[in-house]
């Protein structure tokens, strides 16, 4: 996979008015859909998560609803080259928790 053009998706603009976490498999289901992800997937682009400071917390569950299909369909070594995440040490840990729990899903 030759990635050379990149893509920026904001995950604040995910956010519920009035929260500071993401939480939910559904709610990450239709993050993925807004974001376009099933199309980015299949793309030459890097993608690029801007996780900004506005969000405290990335829970598994949100992550899965959001990433698992793009994980099952790249693999892990893909899913890192390709979707960069942009945040801070507390959701780094989050987004590897989930990178964690997607594994244990899929890679059987």
């Amino acid at each position: 996979m030759s990635l050379n053009n990149q893509k920026i998706i904001k995950l604040d603009k995910m956010l519920k008015e009035g929260s500071k976490i993401l939480s939910g498999r559904d709610e990450g289901k239709i993050a993925r859909q807004k974001a376009n992800l099933d199309q980015l997937d299949t793309s030459n682009n890097i993608i690029n998560i801007e996780i900004s400071e506005k969000i405290y917390s990335i829970n598994p569950s949100f992550f899965l609803g959001m990433f698992s299909l793009s994980y099952q369909k790249l693999g892990e070594d893909k899913f890192r080259e390709k979707y960069k995440f942009i945040c801070n040490n507390i959701i780094r840990r989050n987004i590897e928790e989930g990178i964690a729990r997607a594994k244990k899903e899929f890679d059987k």
